[in-house]
């Protein structure tokens, strides 16, 4: 079956591909219940009752609930990205992919259903450039998201410094030629730990929305933007946003037309 129409409810996630990923989240649920009662296993449950159902708006709703109590995870975005491609929503299907994929950079199964979207808002997404080739670069495995990013690097800094420390205690090349070995991965994770903060980058979430060359419903529309493009946040000003397109043109646009990105 292919990954882009496949289910895996926040509790059931990728039973057979992940087994230690399953039980890590089943016991942070059962603790979690414990601290906000039975709610989360019951909204849990909904959620997959509603999306089996074929009730994809009010699965959205319940996994945005259990995202809002705390339980976040690329596998429940991936599942709110399932549920709007169901709905025939492809911009908010892109945008959940990108989230997921923000937390699970690694998962090949959120990479291929995010390249199926990407297909489908075509020329949309080629208008993105690099953005779409750099996610078919094979060593996509070797990805870390801002959790893994940080503890990684207080674990190389920590290191280094120790190296350093016995370098400067007996002056031995070997401890310099260490500290300097861990520089290599201490910058490598200090690129995702920044790649991790948050951005300004949107997404256009409507059919169509109107890049317009002023804030106000009234004013002269530049372009007319498919869904799924991807923009860049420069400032807000009441409804409106202005932004910026991977080609570098820039316009106003309704704040309800796009959807924001981690």
């Amino acid at each position: 079956m292919n990954s882009l129409f496949s289910y895996a409810s926040p509790l059931e996630v990728r039973l057979c591909r992940a087994p230690k990923k399953i039980l890590l989240l089943l016991i942070f649920l059962l603790v979690a219940s414990d601290l906000h009662g039975a709610a989360p296993q019951e909204l849990a449950d909904r959620a997959q009752a509603d999306y089996q159902a074929g009730r994809y708006a009010e699965a959205v709703q319940t996994w945005e609930d259990l995202v809002k109590m705390g339980f976040v995870n690329g596998d429940i975005y991936a599942n709110i990205a399932n549920a709007y491609w169901r709905l025939g929503q492809v911009g908010e299907a892109r945008r959940y992919y990108l989230t997921a994929e923000h937390w699970s950079p690694r998962d090949p199964h959120i990479r291929e259903s995010l390249a199926l979207v990407e297909a489908k808002l075509e020329p949309a997404s080629s208008q993105d450039g690099p953005l779409v080739l750099l996610r078919k670069i094979p060593w996509y495995r070797l990805a870390l998201n801002f959790q893994e990013s940080l503890v990684a690097c207080a674990v190389f800094s920590c290191l280094l410094c120790l190296f350093l420390f016995l370098y400067l205690l007996n002056t031995k090349k070997r401890w310099a030629w260490t500290a300097l070995f861990l520089a290599l991965p201490l910058l490598y994770c200090l690129g995702y730990l920044w790649k991790g903060l948050p951005s300004e980058r949107a997404i256009v979430i409507g059919p169509k929305a109107a890049l317009r060359e002023t804030p106000a419903a009234t004013a002269a529309v530049r372009e007319t933007l498919a869904e799924g493009s991807l923009l860049q946040i420069k400032k807000t000003q009441g409804d409106f946003a202005l932004v910026q397109k991977a080609s570098g043109q820039t316009g106003w646009i309704e704040t309800e037309q796009i959807g924001a990105l981690p």
